[in-house]
Formats: C-alpha cells, sequence, structure tokens
C-alpha cells in the first residue's frame, strides 16, 4: 500500500513538475517568436521586396506570442484539468502555433518556388523541436504519445511542404535533419526526465517519512509551501481528550501485553482521527488531544459588502459539520478501543474516559525558531475538555464500573440530535474542577461486552 502510495504521489509531483516547467517555456517561446517577427524581415524581405516589418511581425505577435502568453497562464493557473490533460493540451496547442508561425509568409513563400527559404529558417525550426521535447522531458510511456502528436500536427505538414517546394535536396535535408535532431533531442529530453523522477522520487520518500511524524497536515504545510497553515488565527473548533484509565497501575501489572495493547491502540486512533478529518494535538503518555475545524484552511471574505450574514450562516453549517465528524470520530475510537482491550484482555474491564468542549482557540506557531517550533493549539476548550475528562472518573460511581464514559460540555452538545444514548448529569453538587459555572453535562456510557455489570451494580444504578 506505502509503495502503491508513493507510486502515485510520485507520478503526479512529476506531472505536475512537467506543467510547471512548460508553462516556463511557453514564456519563452513567446518572446523568441516576436524576436522571430523583426530577425527574419531581412531574409524574407529578399524573398518578398513587397513585405512590410509589421506585415511579418503583427501576425507572430497575434497568431503566436499572444496565445503562448495564454497557454502559460493556463497552465500555471489552471485547476479545472488535470496535469495530465494540461500537458497534452499544451503539446497539441504549441504544435498548432508551430504551424500558424510557419504560415506566416515562410511556407507560402516556400510553395511558391522559393524552397531553399526552408533551409535558412530550418535551424529555428530545429531548435523550436528540441526546446519542446526537452520541456515534455517525457517518461518512455509519454513519449510515445508526444511523438504522435508532434508527427501528426508539426512534422507532417512541414515535410509535406518540404516535399511540394519542389527541391528534392531540400526536402531530404530538412526531413534527415529533423528526424536525427529530434531523436537526438528526445534522448537527452529523456535523460532530463530521469533526473527530475530521481529527484522527485527522493522528495517524495523523504515527504513520506515526515509524513509518518508530522502527519500530512504539517508535511503539506511545508512541503508544498501551505504557510497559511501556519497562521496565527482564533476560530471556534471541538476540542476533545481522551485517556485510558488506571494505565499507570496497568502497565505495571501486564508490562509487555499492556505495551503491545498500547501500541495497537494508539495506531487505531490515529486511523478513526484521520479517517474523520480531525488532528491529533499532542499525546501525553496514554492521553490524546484532539482537535476538529481548527486546523481547516478558510479564506478571509471579511472585506465583501454584505458578506457578514452569509458567513454566519456558513460557519454554523461548518460547525455542524465538524461536530458531526467529531463525534463520529468518538464513537467509532470508543467502540474500536472495546474492542481490542477485549482482545488483548478479554478478563480484564480497562476503560477509556473521554470529555470534548467547543470554543474558541487560537492556533500558531509556538517555541524557538533555532530550536523547536510546533503548532499548536490553545484556549478555554482545550484545558475544558481535559477536566471534563478527568471529570468522567468522578461519575464513574453512577455508571458500571467497567464503562467507559464520554462527558460532553453544553457547548458541545448542541448539534447532537438525538440525546437518547446520553445521560444528562447535574454537576452543582460535585463541580467539575475550574469549572464551577457548567451547571450540568451530557455523558455517554460506552459498556463492556465482557461486563454486563454484577447485579448489586444494577440495583444500586437504579436505586441512584
Amino acid at each position: 500500500m506505502a509503495e502503491s502510495g508513493i507510486t502515485k504521489e510520485l507520478k503526479q509531483k512529476l506531472l505536475e513538475s512537467t506543467v510547471e516547467r512548460l508553462a516556463y517555456v511557453s514564456w519563452f517561446l513567446s518572446g523568441a517568436l516576436t524576436i522571430f517577427g523583426f530577425s527574419s524581415f531581412p531574409l524574407l524581405q529578399s524573398y518578398d521586396q513587397n513585405l512590410t516589418l509589421f506585415a511579418n511581425v503583427w501576425p507572430r505577435v497575434l497568431f503566436n506570442s499572444l496565445p503562448l502568453v495564454v497557454l502559460a497562464l493556463f497552465m500555471k493557473k489552471g485547476k479545472a484539468l488535470s496535469s495530465a490533460h494540461k500537458i497534452v493540451i499544451w503539446t497539441v496547442s504549441v504544435c498548432l502555433i508551430f504551424d500558424a508561425a510557419a504560415m506566416v509568409h515562410v511556407w507560402p513563400l516556400a510553395l511558391q518556388g522559393s524552397g531553399e527559404l526552408l533551409l535558412h529558417v530550418h535551424g529555428t525550426n530545429v531548435v523550436f523541436f528540441a526546446v519542446i521535447l526537452i520541456g515534455l522531458a517525457p517518461s518512455v510511456s509519454r513519449a510515445i504519445a508526444s511523438y504522435l502528436i508532434l508527427g501528426a500536427l508539426a512534422w507532417t505538414p512541414l515535410f509535406t511542404v518540404a516535399v511540394l517546394a519542389g527541391n528534392p535536396a531540400v526536402a531530404n535535408t530538412i526531413i534527415g535533419d529533423t528526424l536525427f535532431l529530434t531523436l537526438c533531442a528526445s534522448f537527452f529530453g529523456v535523460a532530463v526526465g530521469k533526473v527530475h523522477g530521481r529527484l522527485a522520487s527522493y522528495e517524495a520518500n523523504k515527504e513520506l517519512q515526515a509524513k509518518k511524524f508530522l502527519g500530512p497536515l504539517l508535511s503539506r504545510a511545508i512541503y508544498d509551501n501551505k504557510s497559511a497553515l501556519f497562521a496565527r488565527v482564533r476560530r471556534k473548533g471541538y476540542i476533545i481528550s481522551i485517556d485510558i484509565r488506571d494505565s499507570t497501575e496497568l502497565q505495571k501489572e501486564l508490562r509487555e501485553d499492556w505495551l503491545s495493547f498500547r501500541q495497537e491502540y494508539f495506531s487505531m486512533v490515529a486511523r478513526v482521527v484521520a479517517k474523520h478529518n480531525g488532528f491529533i494535538q499532542k499525546t501525553v503518555g496514554d492521553c490524546h488531544v484532539i482537535n476538529f475545524g481548527v486546523m481547516d484552511e478558510s479564506p478571509d471574505l471579511s472585506d465583501i459588502p454584505g458578506i457578514a450574514t452569509d458567513e454566519a450562516r456558513a460557519e454554523e453549517r461548518r460547525l455542524e459539520a465538524v461536530g458531526l465528524a467529531a463525534f463520529s470520530c468518538l464513537e467509532e475510537t470508543f467502540k474500536s478501543f472495546q474492542e481490542i482491550a477485549r482482545e488483548h484482555f478479554p478478563d480484564r474491564a480497562i476503560r477509556l474516559g473521554g470529555g470534548i468542549d467547543k470554543g474558541i482557540v487560537e492556533k500558531g506557531i509556538q517555541g524557538d525558531e533555532n530550536t523547536l517550533l510546533e503548532l499548536d493549539v490553545n484556549g478555554d476548550p482545550v484545558n475544558c475538555s481535559n477536566r471534563l475528562q478527568e471529570y468522567s472518573k468522578a461519575l464513574q460511581k453512577t455508571f458500571y464500573s467497567d464503562s467507559s464514559l464520554l462527558v460532553i460540555s453544553p457547548f458541545a452538545a448542541d448539534h447532537l440530535g438525538s440525546l437518547a444514548e446520553f445521560r444528562r448529569v447535574e454537576t452543582v453538587s460535585s463541580p467539575i474542577r475550574n469549572y464551577p459555572l457548567i451547571r450540568w453535562v451530557l455523558v455517554r456510557e460506552f459498556q463492556s461486552k465482557n461486563f454486563a455489570g454484577s447485579a448489586s451494580e444494577k440495583v444500586e444504578l437504579l436505586a441512584a
């Protein structure tokens, strides 16, 4: 899977690199053909005394240089098509632009009996094709498609004009030199492509290794120059804290078995959080701090008149979607935790405690740039979610002793929908540490299937 993923990613990077390179080639050819309009004038005027400089330049600017400028902008900024499709469009377009350039006086004069004129512009043509092939730097698989396009749209018209011009020596020279020099340029282009491939492979492997430690968001910010992800911003989001109950004692008792369980648990949390587009902020011991909706990229629309109302509605919809993702992640995490615990410790009740809060947090870079930098999230919801996670310990006596508990703040409960699986617990008599103003919470109980609870527990809970 990893090899397949990196191969796919590598191919995409190579295609994107080719697209970027062809944009620069387009700019180069645009300038070159404009200059050719001036530099070719004395030669063409020697074959056509009535030709003026303006008549030689303006068609090349209009039909060659400007289309190449548009093509360069399309390659640089076009988002609708894939990189592979853009490369094909570029190759076809450049061939047609070559035909248009040749039709400005050169081919018409050659067909009127001045076939030797083709030899004078032959060097320019060869350089044109060489630049195209080196710019494409095609892999072996893409080279065939490139040659077919060039052959059909550029070489066939050129060779046809050379033959119809009526001078066999000129035609043989044009055809032979073009094919030979194109072959040389092709080998050079393939060599350039291989160098790009090795560099891209190195970068892709380096990014893949970094992604394992940094996560997809940070690695994308660093390797794809998404500096906006590092910007210090304040926004609403959901913060989750989850921790394994009594993990210190369990680790001392179970030793190697516990380490194996813990490794599988951490792997599961990473997969589930990524699946639901969350972000693991940090781990401390067996505790995870996870955020949803904080790391999202969002454009600044504040300068658009009348946007405030629409932006508020969009923010509410965003939080609703983010909340759904956060609670789906929690449900899958708690249930998967129980399955893993049953597999490793079928005769033990291993419990998970969690807390979730919603509110405004600040995301930004912390630390020293010369030693260590960290993309962190700070704010009251971070502290509150941790206190709610701790509070699940105090609530354990009112639930089955083998149950895992998720405690939800009132601020995070507005997008829950059905509350059938949640119990409202008043906190006035037993306040949450540092948060006495929170008068109630919602609690979701995930009861272990290994332990249905003793009969005495059921009686005590019903009495409570």
